[in-house]
């Protein structure tokens, strides 16, 4: 492999990676009943529409949700340096359990 293709190959890999962190996000978001745009723009309110954010909300309008748990989401968010999203999570996933109590 050279030099490009190899390049091509790690940008690829990001951003497949990338799609199944905003997937898992979404999912949680689902899981939560809450909006994931308005999520991910408390957290960085400065950028324009996600466009992957949206297309990924879309491709999963019809399926069933699928359970994805609170701690999970927040490690995966630090991974890929969503320190802002996981912070904005983490005070809703506060304020959930200050309401169950």
């Amino acid at each position: 492999m050279d030099q490009q293709s190899i390049q091509d190959f790690i940008i690829q890999k990001y951003q497949d990676e990338e799609r199944t962190m905003v997937h898992i996000f979404v999912e949680w978001c689902r899981n939560h009943k809450l909006d994931p745009h308005m999520i991910y723009h408390l957290a960085y309110p400065e950028q324009e529409e996600n466009l992957i954010l949206t297309e990924i909300i879309n491709e999963l309008d019809d399926q069933a949700p699928v359970h994805i748990p609170n701690e999970t989401l927040l490690e995966i968010l630090q991974v890929f340096g969503n320190n802002d999203l996981a912070f904005v999570v983490a005070e809703f996933i506060s304020k959930s359990s200050e309401n169950k109590n």
